[in-house]
């Protein structure tokens, strides 16, 4: 389904998507209906918002640097 999605047309917003979806490594796996799609990007968020962990954020995740930092003010 993502060939379908990513060699549509040539606009700049369609290549800004495109660089997005690789970046994700959603561009490497054939999903079989749009509802797996979503359900990967929906995944992917939930990551990116609640697990991911980075030095800026003082290795916690970003839901816990949050918390702790609304303690601490």
């Amino acid at each position: 389904m993502h060939r379908e999605l990513l060699n549509r047309g040539y606009d700049v917003n369609h290549k800004r998507v495109q660089r997005i979806m690789h970046n994700l490594g959603l561009c490497e796996k054939d999903y079989d209906s749009f509802e797996t799609f979503s359900k990967a990007i929906d995944e992917y968020i939930n990551y990116y918002n609640n697990e991911r962990i980075q030095s800026k954020t003082k290795w916690m995740p970003p839901v816990k640097y949050r918390i702790a930092s609304m303690c601490s003010a």
